[in-house]
């Protein structure tokens, strides 16, 4: 997901105040900001089955951010790279 969704921007400016409870150094992000690079999304989702009628139930389970940008010093050809920022996994879901 990126921030060309208005209701995708509102979902992550909710959702990422967990990453300042569990990253030290975590800042907010402005998926709509494209001066540094174009910032994606995505987004970790449990599915319960449910019987229910308004389709599955789904549980938020994490967050990670990337950055896409522009490096004119790739090899063999100028090209995008996509670095991993931040990732938030809600503890409920920390496995050893």
């Amino acid at each position: 997901a990126d921030g060309s969704d208005e209701g995708v921007a509102d979902f992550h400016n909710k959702v990422q105040g967990l990453a300042r409870w569990f990253i030290e150094s975590a800042d907010g992000i402005d998926l709509t900001d494209t001066s540094n690079g174009r910032w994606k999304v995505v987004y970790l989702f449990r599915n319960h089955n449910s019987t229910q009628e308004n389709g599955p139930l789904l549980e938020f389970v994490g967050y990670a951010t990337l950055l896409a940008v522009t490096s004119p010093f790739r090899k063999p050809k100028p090209g995008t790279i996509l670095r991993i920022c931040q990732v938030v996994i809600r503890p409920p879901y920390h496995r050893a």
